[in-house]
C-alpha cells in the first residue's frame, strides 16, 4: 500500500496509518452535528545517500507544510482504500495539526533511514437534525389587578389608588439556531394582542467555516397586551 498526501505520493509500504480516531460533536439538543477525525501517520525515509536523504527530507516537509489536501492510503491495485480524507467533503479542510521527525536518539538516522509523524484532522457533517438550539421564554408583566401610588406628602408617603383594573403586558421572546439555513420564528402566542409595531425578527450570520457555513441563528420578540390575565408556556421543539 502508499500513502497520498496532496501531490507527493510516498514510496510503497513506507508510510503506516497507526491509528484513525473519530469524535461526534453534538448540538445543545443532543443530536450529532458533526464528525471529527483524526489521523496518525508514521513514515520512513529510505535512501542510500546524504543527497538523496536531504532531497526527500525537503519534499516530505514541504508536502506536510500545506493544508486544505486529499489525504488518501491507496491499495496496492491504484484503488483507494477506506481510509480517505477528502478535502472539498470536510468543513474545515484536511488541515495538518503535527508533524515532527521522530529518530530521537537513533545512531542510524540519516546514515539508513530517517522517520516522521504527522498528524491530520477534518471534520465532516453529520446532521441529524436541521435545528441545533431553540429556546423560548413567555414573560407575563402584570395580572390585571388595581394599579397603585405611592405619593410623598408633608406627613408622609401614602398610597393612592389608580386604576381598579389593570392591562397584563406579555413579552413572549427566544432564539432558535439553525444547522444549514435559517428556521422559521414561531407564530405569536396571542395573536389578537400583539402589538405588530413592536414585533421584532432579527437574523444573524451564521458560522463561517473554510468550505461551509453552519449555526444560521434566528431571534424573535413579540408583544401583547391584554384586559384580563392570560396564561401559556414558551413552546419547546
Amino acid at each position: 500500500m502508499y500513502f497520498n498526501y496532496g501531490s507527493k505520493q510516498f514510496p510503497d509500504n513506507q508510510v503506516t496509518l497507526f491509528n484513525v480516531s473519530k469524535r461526534r460533536v453534538l448540538t445543545s439538543r443532543g443530536f450529532a452535528q458533526y464528525q471529527q477525525v483524526n489521523w496518525d501517520v508514521y513514515g520512513e525515509v529510505i535512501k542510500s545517500t546524504q543527497a538523496d536523504f536531504k532531497s526527500e527530507i525537503a519534499a516530505v516537509e514541504a508536502a506536510f507544510l500545506v493544508d486544505q489536501q486529499d489525504a488518501i492510503l491507496y491499495h496496492d491495485d491504484d484503488t483507494e482504500s477506506g481510509h480517505v480524507l477528502r478535502n472539498s467533503d470536510s468543513m474545515n479542510g484536511v488541515t495538518v495539526a503535527h508533524f515532527s521527525w521522530v529518530d530521537g536518539g537513533n545512531p542510524e538516522a540519516y546514515a539508513t533511514e530517517r522517520h516522521w509523524r504527522a498528524q491530520l484532522q477534518a471534520e465532516f457533517i453529520t446532521i441529524e437534525n436541521q435545528l441545533a438550539t431553540w429556546q423560548e421564554s413567555l414573560t407575563f408583566i402584570g395580572n390585571g389587578g388595581p394599579k397603585l401610588q405611592v405619593i410623598e406628602t408633608f406627613d408622609g408617603p401614602v398610597s393612592q389608588l389608580i386604576y381598579q383594573r389593570t392591562s397584563q403586558r406579555i413579552i413572549q421572546s427566544g432564539i432558535a439556531v439553525g444547522v444549514e439555513g435559517w428556521p422559521l420564528a414561531p407564530s405569536p402566542m396571542f395573536p389578537n394582542l400583539e402589538h405588530q409595531d413592536q414585533r421584532i425578527i432579527t437574523s444573524i450570520s451564521p458560522r463561517r467555516y473554510r468550505n461551509t457555513f453552519q449555526d444560521f441563528t434566528v431571534r424573535w420578540r413579540y408583544v401583547f397586551s391584554s384586559p384580563q390575565p392570560q396564561f401559556g408556556r414558551p413552546s419547546s421543539r
